[in-house]
């Protein structure tokens, strides 16, 4: 059975969230699948409408969001060098996340990826289908190797579409978190409140972050990578 057949057997989609200043790192998620041999398998939620009709011109499983949370965000934006300083469009970007999340709940269980996220081999989805047991949501480590209790990223995420799951991504809920003023982005969000959620985190050497890449690519070989954590030019 392939990856689609699996997919469409556990009722999963997979998704991620992009702008116009993130097309370059989504090109390169989507041609991560292509080169498994998967076209047009991730569904890619468009925050401005620039990228949208970039996109549509060579891939199908698009979608504008259109909402009264986008305030049609086109650039890319860096994350805030001050921790309280949230009155930024990066804040905004990072919301819309709650958005595509939430409304593919609707649909499904759902596998969120970061676009900076590349594809290696197609047994994540059994790893991930073998691992979720009776949690809720599968997160992966932001940590080190051996870091077992390090925060949770959110930039790859699997989820089961239940009651609690949708009412944690729920934009509203978000909005009105007791934390909103002071979470810089999504990800304090989710690890100010995962304990609300049955949660466990990926292995790390098979769902890797771009910290633990940079420093021990040469012995690892993951099923997916997620370069966060790395800077432009950076050395491996």
């Amino acid at each position: 059975m392939d990856l689609i057949e699996i997919l469409k057997d556990n009722d999963i989609q997979i998704i991620t969230l992009a702008n116009n200043g993130y097309l370059k790192f989504t090109y390169n998620c989507i041609k991560s699948l292509e080169k498994l041999g998967y076209d047009n398998l991730i569904k890619v939620y468009c925050a401005d409408k620039k990228c949208y009709d970039e996109l549509k011109n060579e891939y199908n499983n698009i979608e504008h969001i259109d909402s009264e949370y986008n305030k049609n965000i086109s650039r890319l934006r860096r994350y805030p060098s001050q921790k309280y300083y949230t009155e930024t469009e990066f804040k905004d970007v990072v919301f819309l996340k709650f958005v595509a999340i939430s409304d593919a709940l609707e649909k499904s269980n759902v596998i969120f990826v970061d676009s900076d996220v590349v594809f290696l081999n197609e047994k994540f989805l059994e790893y991930l289908l073998n691992n979720i047991k009776n949690n809720e949501i599968l997160f992966q480590n932001e940590g080190l190797l051996d870091d077992t209790k390090a925060d949770a990223c959110s930039g790859l995420m699997y989820m089961k579409s239940t009651s609690s799951v949708k009412n944690f991504f729920d934009p509203t809920t978000v909005i009105h978190n007791e934390h909103w003023i002071s979470n810089v982005g999504d990800q304090d969000y989710v690890n100010n409140n995962k304990e609300k959620l049955k949660y466990d985190y990926m292995d790390c050497s098979l769902f890797t972050n771009g910290r633990i890449w940079r420093h021990h690519h040469k012995k690892l070989n993951p099923y997916m990578v997620h370069f966060n954590w790395m800077k432009v030019n950076m050395k491996v």
